[in-house]
């Protein structure tokens, strides 16, 4: 087991009332206990959703719309 360092964040008065909300919701004893829960509730919905982009449906999506009068015919006309 290891111990975890302390945390020092400079809080907005919307996020103190988010805390203060969730404490009371869950019925949380502390700031901490409640902000430890709710990151490792985030990271736990993060692993089941999986990755926010899918990158290979962006596989072929610039051919959509090829220029079909190419200035150039292909990379040699454009140095030659």
């Amino acid at each position: 087991m290891y111990s975890m360092a302390q945390l020092n964040i400079n809080q907005t008065p919307e996020f103190e009332e988010d805390l203060q909300r969730l404490m009371s919701l869950r019925k949380y004893r502390s700031k901490s206990e409640a902000i430890r829960l709710a990151v490792k509730e985030c990271v736990a919905r993060a692993l089941e959703s999986g990755p926010d982009c899918n990158f290979s449906d962006w596989l072929g999506l610039a051919r959509q719309n090829e220029n079909v009068n190419p200035r150039f015919k292909n990379h040699s006309e454009i140095w030659d």
